[in-house]
């Protein structure tokens, strides 16, 4: 079982180079002169590249020689650089994070889950960054067994990120994976129980999740590709064992396929799931013997589907003439689709998600940026909504880890509630269990949220979600912050952030723009953001600003926004396209470099993404690609100010495609605004770690954000 579910906090990425590089560096390191700080140069390189008969230069190709001294050098004068910028408005950003670091409880904890016999939580202790994972017998049992002290995993590190958590059947052996460097490459630990002593058992090579066998004498592991961490081999490893010995049982040899492990809920399968954007295929042996995995429905290109095992049937979720998914049913052995049955029909909401126990079955649904719960009780199989309301918001499937449960566990969140966990009893009314805590007398009542339907250009409706503090809106005068996704399917429901009250008590206004390529509002909303579509995503978050404005929602000069990896590709799009609407930009970790990248099999996520973005060795979509691409398409401009952030060690999305994009931008900006970058030296794609860590680079974005909008307190 999987002991680190309990409650969460809430809060992508190509040839070789034809010249040398000289590089110059300048920065300014004494912010108490007057003089305004000098740029971190580099001297061009001139690297071409050629696909199609079409040139391309890339002026700064060899910021990707990440072991230079000199390119670790540029980095760190970026840092100085943009440190010597911000350094007028430094009370802002110190008063901004001391805000956010005050509303975390010092001591903290999340709502225990129920697994045979056993309550599993975590909390944390005073000040501290990292959790504490224990079990107890009694939900009240002020002794707990300590099964895992991350602060102590993470000791010495400067980067610790804990992956999966999973005890072996018997109880007394923890399997628990960690990545100390940020480019999620996880090793394998073991801890015994009973002697509390801790081993490496499997280097850092694996995906971050364990699997045990029935009976506990083995360990399940999916490995990554050394060059591209794609996840594409499975391993059994028999515990104390070498790892040279492990037996490789699967090989996912498509390069568009990724694969990784799971169980049943009832865990009499391990389950092999092997997927692409537009394919799945699940194999499955018994956890207990023998290890011969079987495909449960061969893959067919279109067909996407989940698997879970209940009352001698599986249960499925597919798209199978249902493009936004239906529940069905297969008996073992038996043909699909011929010999499979309707649970539930396809719906007019995306049905996301599902989850089972031997009394229940519930589903997620998503429409028009909600998502909501949808249950029914096997034994009468009436299908019900939990109801909170019309607000907008956020209902999903929480921590139902033991399949004797007779409740669904859900997880409520809108824009100006605290996370709230709720239970239910198919046919009765949801039970309170746990409101997230923060660290000073909130009032949610203060605040207003709302969804409109904004029009895009081609008659298509995009719903935004908003969020404001009452006392401080003033129509068609506030800043407002718009942020977007708009990728992979992803879909940017509604949720709650104590750190965003800093913006929200300063008058601000918050978006989240429901675009084309998320799911937000089905299937079709992503078909239509993707691939040969892709500019839609751009086009509809530049029109939600701007019908915002004309609704009044903001002041017209005080449009802001924000957007991380495939998100910061949204932020390179729109201000390629339109610098006009923006009074400044965050572009966090942002996937720029679309077509290098692209071009490139070697690196991270490349392949696998083919079908996401377009595959440009071919011919279409390289030109497609290329004409929006922001590395390749920065014009010259008078460009707002912008902050672009990245990691070192980012194995999504290369810290050099930022450090490229900015340079260029610079090259090309005709205004007075900065473009700054900040590279966190020590971590990767999801920044710092620990629970304070993090909080500086927030204080960072929204003080930066507060400066040019003119609040300076």
């Amino acid at each position: 079982m999987k002991v680190g579910d309990s409650m969460p906090e809430i809060l992508g990425r190509s040839g070789p180079g034809v010249c040398g590089m000289l590089w110059i560096f300048t920065a300014c390191m004494d912010t108490s002169k007057p003089s305004p700080p000098r740029l971190p140069e580099a001297l061009r390189c001139d690297t071409v590249f050629q696909e199609f008969g079409v040139q391309r230069p890339d002026p700064y190709y060899r910021l990707r020689e990440r072991n230079h001294p000199e390119v670790i050098r540029h980095l760190e004068h970026e840092n100085n650089y943009t440190k010597a910028v911000m350094a007028p408005y430094k009370e802002l950003t110190q008063a901004v994070l001391e805000e956010l670091v005050a509303r975390i409880p010092p001591e903290d904890e999340g709502y225990p889950y129920f697994y045979k016999g056993w309550f599993y939580g975590f909390y944390y202790e005073s000040h501290r960054e990292y959790p504490v994972h224990y079990r107890s017998r009694t939900q009240e049992a002020e002794i707990k067994e300590v099964l895992l002290d991350e602060n102590v995993v993470a000791q010495g590190a400067s980067y610790c990120d804990v992956g999966d958590l999973d005890l072996n059947p018997a109880g007394n052996i923890l399997a628990y994976t960690v990545d100390f460097s940020g480019n999620r490459r996880y090793a394998v630990w073991i801890k015994d129980l009973s002697s509390g002593s801790t081993h490496e058992e499997i280097t850092a090579v694996t995906d971050g999740s364990v699997v045990w066998s029935a009976d506990g004498k083995y360990l399940f592991y999916t490995e990554k590709d050394p060059v591209t961490l794609r996840p594409y081999k499975v391993f059994r490893h028999r515990l104390g064992s070498p790892k040279e010995q492990d037996e490789l049982l699967f090989t996912e040899t498509d390069e568009t396929f990724y694969c990784h492990l799971s169980k049943t809920s009832d865990e009499k399968f391990i389950l092999i799931e092997s997927h692409s954007t537009e394919s799945t295929e699940i194999l499955f042996a018994p956890a207990e013997g023998p290890f011969r995995f079987l495909p449960l429905i061969p893959r067919q290109r279109g067909h996407l589907y989940d698997a879970d095992f209940h009352d001698s049937r599986w249960i499925l979720r597919t798209n199978y003439k249902a493009p936004n998914y239906r529940l069905m049913a297969l008996p073992p052995g038996a043909q699909f689709p011929d010999q499979a049955s309707e649970i539930i029909p396809e719906q007019d909401y995306l049905i996301e998600d599902f989850d089972l126990t031997r009394h229940w079955l519930a589903w997620e649904g998503i429409s028009n940026g909600d998502s909501h719960v949808y249950y029914t009780a096997w034994h009468d199989f009436q299908p019900r909504r939990m109801d909170f309301g019309p607000q907008p918001q956020s209902v999903v499937l929480a921590d139902n880890n033991d399949y004797s449960l007779p409740y669904v566990r859900v997880l409520y969140n809108d824009l100006k509630t605290l996370p709230t966990l709720y239970d239910v009893v198919p046919g009765e009314n949801p039970v309170f269990r746990f409101r997230k805590k923060i660290n000073f007398a909130f009032d949610p009542d203060m605040y207003e949220t709302a969804r409109v339907m904004v029009p895009a250009r081609d008659g298509e409706e995009v719903p935004v979600s908003l969020v404001w503090r009452k006392d401080r809106f003033r129509e068609g005068q506030n800043p407002l912050l718009l942020y977007g996704y708009g990728s992979y399917g992803i879909s940017l429901t509604p949720y709650f952030s104590s750190a965003r009250l800093s913006l929200l008590d300063r008058g601000f206004v918050f978006a989240l723009a429901h675009v084309r390529g998320g799911q937000d509002r089905g299937r079709p909303w992503y078909d239509a953001g993707r691939l040969l579509n892709k500019k839609n995503t751009f086009y509809d978050f530049i029109d939600c600003a701007e019908g915002l404005i004309q609704r009044k929602w903001c002041a017209p000069r005080q449009v802001m926004a924000m957007g991380g990896s495939a998100g910061g590709l949204l932020m390179g799009a729109v201000l390629n396209m339109r610098p006009d609407v923006w009074a400044a930009i965050v572009a966090q970790v942002p996937f720029v470099d679309v077509l290098t990248t692209m071009l490139d099999p070697s690196i991270p996520l490349t392949t696998g993404e083919y079908d996401e973005w377009g595959n440009p060795h071919v011919e279409k979509f390289y030109h497609y690609i290329r004409s929006y691409s922001p590395y390749d398409n920065v014009p010259r401009a008078a460009f707002p100010p912008v902050l672009v952030t990245t990691g070192l060690h980012d194995s999504q999305v290369q810290y050099w495609e930022p450090a490229k994009w900015v340079l260029r931008l610079r090259d090309n900006n005709t205004g007075p605004h900065p473009i700054l970058l900040y590279c966190e030296m020590e971590a990767g794609h999801g920044g710092r770690s620990g629970r304070y860590g993090p909080l500086e680079e927030v204080a960072r974005e929204y003080s930066f954000l507060l400066h040019y909008a003119g609040i300076t307190k």
